[in-house]
């Protein structure tokens, strides 16, 4: 699903130029769209990413923005583009720029058709090792770190005239249509369903609780700021992913924050930890660090195969928060890191790594029973209990994802055998709205789902719980509710 903006007055030749490119008689660019000026275009960005149901997420196709450059753009888009839609496939070009245009048009059929490729594209995620950021219009993650990396603290920049003017309120507000009482009353139980919600109904029931608890922790940012960060973060999960998209991060958070709610009494600790929460997974490309480390990524050897998802994604999280909301991370404005602040957001997401699950388990059971647990290690707990905790919630919300990550598991054994041979087979029949469908239909459209329930319950969540729920109070449901799916998923085994 590919793009071409036209911004402003354009040469019409090289419009036609960008017309004529084909192939099989198709067309490269699935539409065409005419804007006035480069706040139209950002605007429009931010419209499609969060229409879910138009398919312009920007992530399946390559899309080109020409523009004219005796125009007043003062700004760099390519740069607005890596700042704020990280994830996103777009290259912005003068009209006037033959040779940048030819370059573009350069291999552009191959590239396109790995975008739309599910296991290539995540190849291309993982493994591309690109010379220089901008060396590809696609994206990759180590092009994304490469961009984290040379922005670094020293060199933040004022976030451009052309973001701060959108109305990031209305644009999320209006497409709505139902009152705060009703986002909150999901927000505020254990039984929340991130399917049931739109990608604006996330990016609302976040603001909403972020609102509240950064007025608790005395941490103040502006509504439209708040919006953008939130916006921002969105863009920096993969849309298309099966699981670990931006839905993932929303349940953890709201997980993160009801665990809060029963267990910890510091404010700032709370937002920290629900900021650890919502960009836990940024930029995961739906994989796994041993399938990074088997095929030597750039991020794996970068982070010398040291949990490097989860270094990558703090990395990406600072460097978000340090542009957005630098008052969590710096002392007193300045250009020194609040290394408490920081260090509790590192651990958090560090605790996420499931090869670290084991010396978790381990920590609870050499607490002594009836003691409480020192703070230092109740904190990674709970984002790490938040984390795996859909194993915990009510069954019709449990098989939802249960169903989504079984599918995610067969795109990385279709991923191996990709890198291994080349050549894959992977039957991705999830065309469905499982938020519609009763555990009993998803068990019988997709059989697999309850031997990897039943492995991770017996073998990860059933042990991790049961010592986590003994030592600390009030979180019995947890155990209750764990239970009664593990034995929907025992008769319902094959």
């Amino acid at each position: 699903m590919s793009t071409l903006f036209l911004v402003g007055s354009v040469d019409l030749s090289e419009v036609e130029k960008a017309n004529k490119l084909s192939h099989n008689g198709r067309t490269l660019f699935d539409r065409q769209v005419s804007l006035s000026d480069i706040d139209s275009l950002l605007l429009r960005l931010y419209q499609d990413r969060l229409d879910l149901s138009s398919g312009w997420n920007y992530e399946t196709g390559i899309s080109l923005v020409l523009y004219n450059g005796r125009a007043s753009f003062k700004n760099n888009l390519n740069e607005i583009f890596k700042k704020f839609f990280p994830c996103f496939n777009i290259v912005a070009i003068d009209s006037g720029d033959g040779e940048g245009i030819g370059k573009f048009y350069s291999g552009l059929e191959e590239e396109v058709s790995v975008m739309q490729d599910r296991i290539k594209r995540m190849s291309h995620w993982m493994y591309y090792r690109p010379s220089k950021p901008c060396s590809s219009r696609m994206y990759s993650m180590m092009g994304h770190l490469l961009t984290v990396h040379r922005d670094g603290l020293q060199n933040r920049v004022p976030i451009p005239r052309t973001i701060r003017n959108i109305d990031f309120q209305s644009l999320v507000r209006k497409t709505l249509g139902k009152d705060d009482l009703f986002y909150w009353q999901n927000l505020s139980t254990w039984e929340f369903q991130a399917h049931n919600l739109a990608y604006t109904e996330l990016i609302y029931c976040s603001f909403l609780l972020l609102k509240k608890l950064s007025a608790d922790a005395n941490a103040p940012i502006s509504d439209n700021k708040l919006f953008l960060l939130l916006l921002t973060l969105e863009s920096s999960y993969h849309q298309v992913n099966k699981f670990h998209n931006f839905k993932h991060a929303i349940d953890v958070m709201q997980a993160t924050w009801q665990l809060c709610e029963r267990l910890v009494d510091d404010p700032l600790q709370t937002l920290l930890l629900c900021m650890a929460a919502i960009g836990h997974d940024i930029g995961h490309p739906g994989s796994n660090n041993q399938l990074l480390s088997q095929f030597h990524s750039p991020i794996a050897e970068n982070y010398e195969n040291h949990s490097a998802l989860e270094n990558m994604h703090k990395d990406f999280l600072e460097s978000i928060l340090t542009q957005h909301w630098p008052q969590l991370l710096l002392i007193n404005s300045s250009k020194k890191l609040n290394k408490a602040n920081l260090d509790i957001l590192t651990e958090a997401i560090m605790a996420t790594d499931m090869a670290l699950h084991e010396g978790y388990v381990k920590k609870l059971e050499h607490s002594p029973r009836n003691d409480v647990i020192d703070f230092a290690t109740l904190l990674p707990l709970i984002i790490k209990a938040a984390d795996i905790s859909n194993v915990t919630r009510p069954l019709k919300i449990s098989s939802q994802w249960a169903c989504l990550i079984t599918f995610e598991f067969a795109e990385c054994a279709a991923l191996q055998n990709f890198e291994e041979k080349k050549a894959y087979d992977l039957q991705d029949d999830l065309n469905c709205n499982i938020s519609l469908l009763s555990p009993d239909k998803l068990v019988e459209r997709f059989p697999s789902i309850p031997n990897g329930q039943i492995f991770f319950i017996e073998n990860f969540a059933e042990q991790f719980f049961t010592e986590f729920c003994t030592r600390l109070p009030g979180l019995d449901f947890l155990i209750d509710n764990m239970e009664t799916n593990k034995k929907f998923w025992l008769s319902k085994r094959q």
